[in-house]
């Protein structure tokens, strides 16, 4: 059920904080938990769970005149989730700059503040997805129809190198935390619970890592740019991890601690290898060695199986053993839909590229760098 839902005035979440709010009881503050806030950081939607686990918000909720704010059209609530309606994903495209500029640069990482941003850019990742989407087909189809392939190698040898280093410092900053959870709370915490993972330095690069995603579109615009094959994979791949990214990070399950982590890892050895051998050996008219990209796919696959058995595992553990874990019952779902397919479709690419027809793929070898 959808519940769509507004408060009679505006109410920052400084004030939920510091419980000034006049209307709302004193000692309903600390279970109250902002779900979504506009760019003017005045409008607050609180998640259905928690509004259950409060009796005194719940009474001040249905006393609320609902759906009378003028900034609550097109908004609604579901199990705690922005619910994105046709008209929002048509509306002009919105990117709160400022507030970027001021987390980013900020001395300490402001975890919560974060977490507003994503959930303020939700529907502008869908219409990232929606433009990236037309503008890589309408290049491929209509731009580049009759048209020679452009000469980007520097510009792509600069492109991939900065999301080498990008992603080699994420492996980085992430491990000591990675690491940390494992040996002081154990294997299965690591997925079960966040800890301190969103926190400080490694939550920075945790949220850098969710809006990376938007930035990584561009790869799949050098490719039609240079009429290279456009596999569904490359593109598929691209939108799901773009919408999972901005739709699990403001619940922060505890399994993103794996996805984020091996995500950096792998996309580390791969954008090296794009950068160090394919483009340095073709400059040299080198052969390219098959092996690194077997190694490079292989390493790909390895991800998505280890995903996909750690979120096995981790549904036994909610839903049979009853186990607390930091977990969000939809996000779930999309994380075992996204790397179920990404499994069966990486698999495909190995054994067409590979192993069928004795490894002769129809597809280049810098396809690799899905």
């Amino acid at each position: 059920m959808t519940v769509p839902f507004t408060l009679p005035h505006p109410i920052s979440y400084k004030q939920l904080q510091t419980g000034t709010l006049r209307t709302l009881p004193p000692e309903a503050v600390p279970h109250a938990s902002p779900g979504l806030f506009q760019q003017d950081d005045t409008l607050s939607i609180f998640p259905i769970a928690q509004i259950a686990q409060s009796s005194p918000l719940t009474k001040y909720i249905e006393a609320v005149n609902l759906g009378t704010h003028p900034k609550s059209e097109n908004i609604s609530v579901r199990s705690g989730r922005l619910m994105v309606t046709q008209e929002q994903v048509l509306a002009a495209p919105k990117i709160n700059v400022r507030r970027f500029v001021e987390i980013i640069t900020s001395p300490v990482f402001p975890e919560q503040e974060s977490k507003e941003w994503v959930l303020q850019h939700q529907n502008f990742a869908i219409q990232a997805c929606f433009a990236y989407f037309l503008v890589i087909f309408g290049i491929k189809y209509v731009v580049m129809r009759n048209r020679a392939p452009f000469n980007l190698t520097l510009p792509l040898n600069i492109w991939n190198a900065l999301l080498a280093l990008f992603s080699i410092m994420g492996t980085v900053m992430l491990f000591p935390e990675f690491i940390g959870t494992i040996q002081n709370n154990g294997f299965q915490a690591s997925y079960c619970k966040v800890y301190g993972f969103t926190k400080g330095s490694n939550g920075f690069w945790g949220w850098l890592f969710i809006v990376s995603k938007l930035f990584e579109l561009a790869d799949t615009v050098f490719l039609v740019l240079r009429k290279k094959p456009l596999m569904f994979l490359h593109w598929y791949h691209h939108i799901l991890t773009l919408i999972y990214a901005f739709y699990s990070y403001p619940h922060t399950p505890g399994f993103n601690r794996w996805g984020i982590f091996m995500n950096f890892f792998v996309h580390a050895f791969m954008y090296r290898y794009v950068v160090f051998f394919y483009y340095f050996l073709c400059s040299m008219k080198m052969r390219i060695p098959r092996r690194v990209a077997m190694f490079i796919t292989s390493l790909q696959i390895l991800q998505f199986v280890l995903s996909v058995l750690i979120l096995a595992h981790l549904g036994i553990l909610i839903y049979v053993r009853k186990v607390d874990c930091d977990f969000d019952d939809s996000i779930f779902k999309l994380a075992l839909f996204m790397d179920i397919t990404y499994l069966i479709l990486f698999v495909n690419f190995f054994c067409k590229a590979y192993v069928f027809g004795g490894g002769k793929s129809k597809y280049k070898i810098d396809k690799k760098k899905q």
